[in-house]
């Protein structure tokens, strides 16, 4: 996997930087590009649906599903598509005997944090904390309620990754550069 020179979009590149820390064992438990409903819809619609990110851990059949953003939408867009994301992996949860996925870890998950992660910019001005903390109120209810307990989901807006940090983010960490390419010494 590599980042393309051409590639201008913030968003992209951190999804691809993530998932090469991860293919490079330093963010193991992350994945991206994982299809939510790419061409459910039809061959001429959603071509393309599938969450940035996914942290899945094994031991505790726990997942989240991330939405990165950078300064494309807006965070009510944003919390849109990641909740439809949420629906689309209940519903194939709930009908998986009938789609070729029972096989596939993520949909024994005990839990589901589904989240868009955005500089802390991005959330400026956004005065949705009421109706993010109803919206993931009635999410955990209609998710426990359709799985019977069998499964919880949460819905957050935050400005970090989920899980813990890779140790060379670690040293840095409570600096304002922390996310800045270290220069090289002369």
């Amino acid at each position: 996997m590599k980042i393309c020179s051409c590639n201008t979009s913030r968003e992209t590149i951190l999804e691809k930087s993530v998932a090469m820390l991860a293919q490079r064992g330093h963010m193991p438990c992350y994945f991206n590009q994982c299809p939510a409903a790419s061409g459910i819809f039809g061959a001429d619609r959603d071509k393309h649906t599938n969450v940035d990110l996914v942290r899945w851990s094994d031991s505790e059949k726990y997942a989240n599903l991330i939405e990165l953003k950078w300064e494309s939408d807006d965070p009510h867009a944003a919390l849109s598509q990641i909740v439809r994301y949420g629906m689309l992996y209940l519903f194939c949860r709930l009908h998986g005997s009938r789609l070729p996925l029972r096989d596939r870890p993520l949909m024994d998950a005990r839990h589901v944090a589904l989240g868009v992660v955005a500089p802390m910019a991005y959330y400026r001005g956004f005065a949705g904390e009421a109706l993010l903390a109803r919206a993931g109120t009635h999410l955990a209810a209609f998710a426990g309620g359709k799985t019977d307990g069998a499964l919880s989901m949460t819905l957050h807006a935050c400005a970090r990754l989920p899980g813990p940090l890779p140790a060379a983010l670690r040293e840095r960490r409570g600096s304002p550069a922390a996310l800045r390419p270290r220069r090289p010494h002369a």
